[in-house]
C-alpha cells in the first residue's frame, strides 16, 4: 500500500533475503527448495500474482511445519534480537547456559528461535542448537569437554546483532548435594554432584546380593560434575548406589 515501502531496503531487499536464508535454514534444503518449486507451479499464482501467504502455504505443505509464527515475528513484524548469553561450566564435560534478549523494535516483544552455539577450546569444538522459547530459559548441554570460548551463530544465519557472551562461575555453598534421575533407570543415567568440597569422588553401584556390578572415579571441578551412565547391562531389579567424597556419603536405591 506504500511504494516507498516496496523498496526499503531495511524491511524489503536485504531483510527479505535474509528471510529466505533464515527459512532455508530452518526447514532445510530439501523441504525449502521443494516448497519453492511447488510454490512457482501453483495452479492459484501462476501468470498471475502472489503474495507472501502464498509462499509461506506452499513452504507449509511440502515441510509439515507450521510457519505461522516465524512470518508474525520475521515478516509482519520488525527488529531482530540482541542476545545475552551467560554460561558457567558444569564438572568436566557439561554446560548450563542462559538465554536472554532485547529487541530492537517493539513491534515484536520476543523473537522464539533455534539459536546455534559453537563451543570450542584449542583443539576440540561442539555446535550446540538451542530452541530458545522465553526470555531467560536455561538449558544443560553435554560436550564432552571444557570450552573457552563460545560463539553465537557462527555461521551468521539469523538476523541478530550486538550480542553479549560471558562466562559465569557456578557458585560453590560447601555444601554437596546429589541428584540421581530417572529412577527406575532409563538409559542414560543422569548423576549430578554440586557443591562438593573435594576435588574427587567416587560412584559405585552394588546389586542386592552386595556384588559391585559398576564403579567410577570421579574429578570434580569446582565441586561439580555431570555424569551419564548407560545402564542397558544391568538386569531388571534393584540396586544401590554410593558416593563417596572426602567426609561425604551418599547413598540411594534405583529400580530397574
Amino acid at each position: 500500500t506504500n511504494v516507498g515501502r516496496i523498496f526499503s531496503g531495511r524491511l524489503s531487499y536485504n531483510k527479505g533475503s535474509y528471510l529466505l536464508n533464515m527459512l532455508r535454514v530452518k526447514l532445510g534444503d530439501s523441504a525449502f527448495f521443494n516448497g519453492i518449486r511447488k510454490y512457482q507451479k501453483d495452479p492459484k499464482v501462476i501468470y498471475g500474482f502472489a503474495r507472501t501467504a502464498d509462499l509461506q502455504r506452499n513452504l507449509e505443505e511440502v515441510s509439515g511445519q507450521d510457519l505461522t509464527a516465524f512470518f508474525d515475528q520475521w515478516f509482519t513484524g520488525q527488529g531482530y534480537p540482541s542476545y545475552r548469553l551467560s554460561w558457567a561450566q558444569m564438572g568436566s564435560s557439561s554446560v548450563k547456559i542462559r538465554m536472554e534478549q532485547e529487541t530492537s523494535d517493539p513491534s515484536v516483544h520476543f523473537f522464539a528461535l533455534t539459536v546455534p552455539l559453537l563451543f570450542k577450546n584449542a583443539t576440540q569444538q561442539k555446535l550446540v542448537l538451542v530452541n530458545n522459547t522465553f526470555n531467560g530459559e536455561e538449558f544443560l548441554e553435554h560436550l564432552g569437554f571444557i570450552p573457552d570460548t563460545v560463539i553465537i551463530d557462527p555461521e551468521y544465519n539469523l538476523v541478530t546483532k550486538n550480542n553479549v557472551v560471558q562466562k559465569v562461575a557456578t557458585p560453590n555453598s560447601g555444601n554437596p548435594g546429589v541428584t540421581v534421575y530417572p529412577n527406575p533407570i532409563q538409559d542414560p543415567l543422569t548423576i549430578y554432584l554440586h557443591d562438593f568440597n573435594e576435588t574427587s569422588a567416587e560412584l559405585r553401584l552394588f546389586n542386592m546380593a552386595g556384588q559391585l556390578v559398576y564403579r567410577k572415579r570421579l574429578q570434580l571441578v569446582n565441586g561439580t560434575e555431570i555424569v551419564y551412565v548407560n545402564m542397558n547391562f544391568l538386569a531388571r531389579g534393584t540396586y544401590v548406589l554410593k558416593i563417596n567424597s572426602g567426609k561425604f556419603t551418599y547413598s540411594k536405591k534405583l529400580l530397574k
